[in-house]
C-alpha cells in the first residue's frame, strides 16, 4: 500500500519528468508552421484535455493503467486494480495529464512557434507574422473528493429533512439507510460510480417484500429517486463530479399492471368499430318502426 504522501512524491517525479521532455521536444524541434495550422495544433491540444477530462469526471482511468503498473512493478509492489492506493494513483496521474496540456500548450506559444517565420503558397518564407492566441485556457480543474459517503449523506439528511412533512420523513430514513448500508459508510463518493447504480437497482429490483413479493418498479423507483437526490446535491457542493443515479428509474411507463395497459385501436379496429355500430344503428331504428304500429290505428 501506498501512503498519500508517497503518492504525492510520485505524482510530482512524473509531472517533473512529462514537462522536461515537453520542453525538450519544442526547444530541439523547430517547427515552420502557418497561422492555420499553428490554429489547429493548439486546437487538437484543447480537445485532447477536454477528452482526458471527461475521462476523470466519469471515473474512468483505463488509459493511465499502464503507467500505475509500470510504478508499481519498478517499485516491487503488487499490481492489484481493485487496491485504493492504486486506483488513487491512477487518479492523480490522470489530473496530471490534464495539467501537462496547459503547459504543453505555453510551450507550443513559446517553444519556437510564434517566432517562427510562416511559409506562404509559393513556398518562400515570409517575415515573422503575428499568430492567433491559443483558445483560453479551460477552467480549473476540480479536485476529487476524498470524503467518505456516509459524512456527504449525513450532510444531505441534515440539511433538508427538516424542510419534509412529517410523513415523509420515516419513509426516507427507510431509503437513506438502504443506500447507506449498500453503498457503505467508507466508502469514498469519487468511487460511487455507474456501475454501482446499476447494482443497486439490480439489487432493489429482486428484493423480496414482507407479502412475499419482488419489490414493485413503483417502489424501486422511489428507492432511486432519494439516492437521485442525494448525489445531485453532493454534486451541486462539489463532492464529486456526477450523479450516477440521474435517469435510471423505471418511469411511469413501466409501473402499470398489465391488465390495466391500455392498448391503441388500429385503424382497421376502428374501421370495424364503426361499421358495425352504424350497421346496429340501422337496425334497431328498423326494430323500433316495426314495433310502433302508426298513430292511425290507435
Amino acid at each position: 500500500m501506498l501512503s498519500k504522501d508517497e503518492i504525492d512524491e510520485i505524482v510530482k517525479e512524473y509531472v517533473e519528468q512529462s514537462r522536461n521532455y515537453i520542453q525538450e521536444e519544442y526547444a530541439t524541434t523547430r517547427r515552420v508552421l502557418n497561422p492555420e495550422t499553428y490554429e489547429g495544433q493548439l486546437n487538437g491540444l484543447v480537445f485532447r484535455q477536454e477528452e482526458l477530462k471527461k475521462l476523470l469526471a466519469y471515473h474512468d482511468r483505463n488509459s493511465v493503467y499502464p503507467i500505475v503498473d509500470s510504478i508499481f512493478k519498478s517499485k516491487g509492489l503488487p499490481v492489484d486494480w481493485n487496491s485504493d492506493s492504486y486506483q488513487w494513483l491512477a487518479n492523480e496521474i490522470l489530473k496530471a495529464q490534464i495539467r501537462l496540456i496547459e503547459y504543453e500548450i505555453e510551450q507550443a506559444k513559446t517553444g519556437g512557434l510564434n517566432d517562427s517565420p510562416a511559409v506562404n503558397v509559393a513556398g518562400n518564407l515570409s517575415s515573422p507574422v503575428s499568430f492567433p492566441a491559443a483558445s483560453p485556457s479551460p477552467t480549473p480543474i476540480p479536485e476529487v473528493s476524498s470524503e467518505v459517503f456516509s459524512k456527504i449523506a449525513k450532510e444531505y439528511w441534515d440539511e433538508n429533512s427538516p424542510e419534509w412533512k412529517v410523513r415523509t420523513k420515516p419513509e426516507n430514513q427507510t431509503f437513506h439507510k438502504k443506500l447507506l448500508e449498500f453503498i457503505g459508510a467508507d466508502r469514498q463518493i469519487y468511487k460511487v460510480d455507474y456501475e454501482t447504480a446499476r447494482e443497486y437497482k439490480k439489487l432493489l429490483s429482486e428484493t423480496i417484500t414482507k407479502r412475499k413479493k419482488v419489490m414493485s418498479k413503483t417502489r424501486v423507483d422511489m428507492y432511486l429517486g432519494y439516492a437521485s437526490q442525494v448525489f445531485k446535491w453532493a454534486k451541486q457542493h462539489h463532492y464529486t463530479e456526477v450523479n450516477p443515479f440521474e435517469g435510471i428509474q423505471y418511469g411511469k411507463k413501466h409501473r402499470k399492471r398489465a391488465d390495466k395497459q391500455k392498448k391503441k385501436f388500429s385503424k382497421n379496429d376502428l374501421k370495424l368499430l364503426f361499421v358495425e355500430s352504424r350497421i346496429a344503428s340501422k337496425k334497431s331504428s328498423a326494430l323500433i318502426q316495426l314495433s310502433i304500429p302508426p298513430l292511425s290505428f290507435l
